[in-house]
Formats: C-alpha cells, structure tokens, sequence
C-alpha cells in the first residue's frame, strides 16, 4: 500500500512539472527589450510564424478572437484574420499570404509577412540569443527607377518611346505594399509644368498588391507616348514613379523635340 502510494505521488509529481513546462512562456527579446512569448517563435523551422498575442501586447494594438476569427486594431488599421485561412482582410482590404493563420493550445500564429507588413518592419531572428532585432523598412534605399528613351532628339511628330527600369540594389528579397494594382507612373513636364501624366486616364483596381523583387533583380516597363499628345519643338522632361509608400521617384530625364 505504502510503496503504492509512492508510485502515485510520484507520478502526480512528474504530471505537474510537464503541464508547467508546457505552460511555460519564452523570453525572447523584442528589439532589446525582453518580452514573453506564449509559444516558441523557432517551433516552426522556417520561420514563416509568429505568436501574435506577445508582439500585439508588446506594440499595444487591440485584439479580440475566439476559435475561428481575430479581429485586430492598431494606429487606425483595423483587421481580420481566419484560423486556417490564407486571407486577411486590412482595412476592408483583402490580403492573400502564403501560409495560413493557426492556433495551437490557443496560441495564435500568424505568417510572419503580415506583421511585417502591418508593422512596416522587419523581423531578424538571432536564435543563440533569443533576440529579435527590429528594424524599419528601408525601400527606398534598395529601390532605383532608371528612365530613358529610344532618342535623345525627336522629329515633331515622331513617336516617342520611354523605357523604366525598377531595380532592387540590394542584396535582400524585397515584397513591397502597394495600395492598388497600379505599380509605377509617368509624367511628362513642360519647364517643369506637368502636360501629361501616364496614369490619367487609366482604371486600377484599389486592394492592396505585393511587388516582389529578389536581390538585384530589375523589371522593365515600357510606355509609348501617345500620338495625340502633340509636342512642339522644345526641351523637355520626363520623371517615373514607383507607386509604394513612400513614393519614390527618378531623376528628371530630358529629351528634345526639333523641326
């Protein structure tokens, strides 16, 4: 009986220290400053996730969620989420990510990407010291825009083609935001009066995009001033946009028209 009741103590004993254990909280360090992590950011090997109530206490944004939905509030963006959904929902913005949001033991993991994204930061992951140095996003550093056009000097009349070039310089992977579909713009000046913009008359659909470049990648667009736009003989200007926030622009491109 005695020897029995050994048995049961000790494995009472054995039961409760690994429900403590599993209860246990991570310190990590959330840009220096320690922070307990409700599950482990390493439990998946790729780091596509992060424990989202720690990061949401941490940057006091409000959140409320049960089983299947989380609903989130932080600096006038408000968002939704679904448990075992690709599909968050930004503002009225539909967002698709590669991963899916999920729970376990009630600890909500979303994709990694969408924190960056709502944060406007990157997260960089020191695993030996359990550290997450967090920095802003720096686009505009690694992004150029390059113009020019088919001739430096034009017959009145003669088409005019201008080629734009959106190069990453970095040596990083780049997914940037955008709030529509449309990617880049055009504008022509007149002694730096604006005459023409590419844009003007076009449609985009307004839901937030991702442009993707990897490390020193470049994508070339290619616009046709049109026929219509009649241009006298004289020096002008040309400058080409990336439409991310912030915007960022070209150096002024000249070209010149003769008789």
């Amino acid at each position: 009986m005695k020897k029995n009741k050994i048995i049961l103590l000790a494995f009472l004993t054995i039961t409760i220290i690994f429900s403590s254990l599993a209860l246990a909280y991570h310190h990590q360090y959330l840009d220096q400053i320690g922070v307990d992590f409700d599950i482990s950011p390493d439990s998946d090997k790729d780091m596509n996730y992060l424990p989202l109530q720690p990061i949401a206490y941490y940057y006091n944004f409000s959140l409320s969620y049960d089983e299947k939905e989380i609903h989130g509030y932080w600096k006038n963006i408000d968002f939704k989420l679904k448990i075992g959904s690709r599909v968050a929902e930004v503002k009225g913005r539909r967002e698709i990510y590669d991963d899916p949001v999920i729970m376990v033991n009630g600890h909500i993991l979303v994709p990694r990407v969408f924190l960056e994204d709502l944060l406007n930061i990157d997260f960089k992951w020191r695993k030996p010291s359990s550290k997450f140095i967090i920095r802003k996003k720096s686009y505009p550093d690694d992004i150029k825009i390059y113009l020019y056009t088919n001739k430096e000097r034009y017959e009145f009349g003669e088409q005019i083609v201008v080629t734009m070039i959106i190069k990453n310089t970095g040596n990083s992977r780049l997914r940037i935001p955008l709030s529509s579909s449309q990617i880049y713009d055009l504008y022509l000046f007149y002694k730096d009066r604006e005459i023409w913009r590419w844009s003007r008359d076009k449609m985009f659909t307004s839901a937030i995009t991702y442009f993707e470049l990897e490390p020193y990648e470049s994508k070339v667009y290619t616009i046709t001033l049109p026929r219509e736009l009649i241009l006298t003989p004289a020096q002008y200007q040309l400058q080409g946009t990336f439409t991310s926030n912030p915007e960022i622009k070209s150096d002024i491109y000249f070209f010149t028209v003769v008789d």
